[in-house]
């Protein structure tokens, strides 16, 4: 007896000791998954962070570099003594941005060993690449008769373009919702003109209405080429690459840029404003990187975050655009216009 009550102590011991040794294996494994857990959580959303963080900075500095040029006089370094110039050559600065962009879409293509052939008949990008060039310039243009943030408030009616393209052309219907929305990022639209001041800070008095015109031009052609993107491309682009669609629509839009400043005589007095006042190209080179850096971290934040994640977050960098550019540039807005802006 005394034998079998020493044998079960013994194996009781035994067994306390080995319930302590998988209690503890089960704790360092518990603590190795929750390491591990807290590893590929991370790892998830370190590109996500990188992307969005990215996408946000790089638009804003584009934002405010677009300001600058179009709206600040540049002081000439080759002449001290020559009168400050302002930027008046919207196209050559849209030239520069489509170049760059395709410059960096073949490296890429090159370097990953990625076809460079079109994906679709070249004739087929330049109908795209016409009214977005067109909307692009427009854009750039209307700085000179309306503020920025004017502007970066307006830009939220897209959405009433890209709907009414989509009605119109394409037959296609709507929730209630997205007309709600529409609805409400125009009313926004007129309780900033209303309430406020929206004139460009050396555009003549009561001139603001040719930024309105321009600016709403850009936003209906560039509504119409989201619609006539989706329709030109159908069937063509699939199995291609991001770098070998921004290859063919900015080569071609820089080349249809650059038609139009020859046929215009405009390229001439682009390329002098840019040699007596070379800091312009260095403010157009920026612009160029930030906008294209702002491209693909678009394109892997729109994978990263959820769409409605997507577009809080967009409405996060126009506001920021807004109060950055009105820090910088001394616009003033009232109390009402930021309510406004806020819709």
């Amino acid at each position: 007896f005394e034998d079998t009550v020493a044998l079960e102590a013994t194996v009781q011991n035994g067994s306390e000791r080995a319930l302590r040794g998988e209690q503890a294996e089960s704790g360092a494994a518990g603590s190795a998954e929750a390491r591990g857990a807290r590893a590929a959580l991370v790892g998830m959303m370190t590109p996500a962070v990188v992307s969005v963080g990215g996408m946000l900075s790089a638009l804003v500095v584009a934002g405010v570099l677009q300001e600058r040029i179009m709206t600040r006089p540049y002081t000439s370094l080759v002449e001290p003594d020559a009168a400050p110039g302002y930027f008046q050559h919207s196209v050559f600065l849209v030239f520069v941005n489509r170049l760059f962009a395709a410059a960096i879409a073949l490296f890429l293509l090159l370097w990953r060993h990625e076809s460079a052939t079109p994906a679709a008949p070249v004739h087929k990008y330049l109908m795209a690449s016409v009214p977005n060039v067109i909307a692009t310039v427009c854009a750039y243009d209307s700085l000179k008769y309306m503020s920025f943030p004017a502007q970066t408030v307006l830009k939220t009616s897209k959405i009433a373009a890209v709907i009414g393209w989509q009605k119109v052309v394409g037959r296609k219907s709507h929730e209630p919702v997205d007309y709600v929305t529409a609805a409400v990022a125009l009313g926004g639209c007129a309780l900033f003109a209303a309430t406020g001041r929206v004139i460009a800070r050396r555009a003549v008095p009561g001139s603001s209405w040719i930024g309105f015109v321009l600016m709403s031009a850009s936003l209906g052609f560039d509504g119409f080429t989201s619609m006539l993107q989706e329709k030109l491309f159908a069937g063509h682009l699939d199995g291609t690459t991001m770098y070998n669609q921004l290859l063919w629509i900015n080569l071609v839009s820089a080349g249809f840029a650059a038609l139009v400043l020859i046929t215009t005589e405009r390229l001439r007095g682009a390329l002098q404003f840019a040699a007596q006042y070379p800091e312009m190209l260095s403010d157009a080179a920026v612009l160029s990187v930030s906008a294209v850096g702002a491209h693909f971290a678009l394109g892997h934040a729109a994978k990263s975050v959820r769409a409605v994640h997507f577009v809080a977050l967009s409405t996060v960098r126009q506001l920021v655009s807004i109060a950055l550019s009105n820090a910088l540039f001394k616009h003033y807005l009232t109390a009402l216009q930021w309510i406004a802006a806020v819709l």
